[in-house]
């Protein structure tokens, strides 16, 4: 899909090793390291608010302004050609094309349910921010910017001190490791259906 082409692109070390065009079409995908793309500059937490304003373009019929979508990303330092103040050479209007882009996934997801045919756009862009994370804090902060720019609450209330910056439960949770048994693959199974489909 194009999401994943905006946000991925195939890893160059096949092209050094001169292997097969084919395996240099379909060979792995890595987060995109050009410059010129938009998603290049894009934080976990930057991607949680390109992801809520999707989800909340989509409850609102996809009729999210594109001065909303700029006011969202003015607020992570993203203007017309630079990020924090650095040069990008990336326009607003390619910022808002991913946020378009998730939109459109998302109707469609919406519309066709569980059709097999179909890559939905939020595994995608979880992939991408997985790549992206540093830590379990990079995480948190694109949970937290899904809320903040869907403005609707993902975070179950027994959690909500998650939301506080330096809450010992948002420092707990972010000091605490994943292990091998945190979460079993039958688990994993059981959940996917209930993410992509509630």
């Amino acid at each position: 899909p194009e999401l994943a082409r905006e946000l991925f692109h195939q890893r160059t070390s096949s092209y050094d090793e001169n292997l097969s065009t084919l395996s240099r079409r379909y060979g792995p995908v890595a987060v995109t390291k050009s410059r010129s793309r938009a998603s290049y500059w894009f934080t976990s937490e930057i991607m949680g608010t390109m992801v809520g304003l999707a989800k909340r373009s989509t409850d609102d019929n996809g009729s999210l302004a594109d001065f909303k979508i700029d006011e969202a990303l003015n607020q992570h330092g993203i203007e017309t050609n630079y990020v924090n103040r650095e040069w990008s050479g990336v326009s607003m209007v390619r910022h808002r094309k991913i946020v378009r882009l998730l939109t459109n996934d998302l109707e469609k997801e919406i519309q066709l349910g569980a059709c097999p045919y179909y890559t939905p756009a939020l595994p995608v862009a979880l992939a991408f921010v997985w790549e992206k994370a540093k830590t379990k804090k990079c995480l948190l902060d694109y949970l937290l910017a899904v809320e903040r720019a869907s403005e609707s609450e993902l975070i179950l209330p027994d959690f909500s001190d998650l939301r506080v910056l330096g809450s010992s439960m948002q420092k707990g949770w972010i000091s605490d490791q994943f292990s091998q048994d945190f979460i079993t693959p039958e688990e994993v199974r059981a959940a996917g259906p209930k993410l992509l489909f509630p």
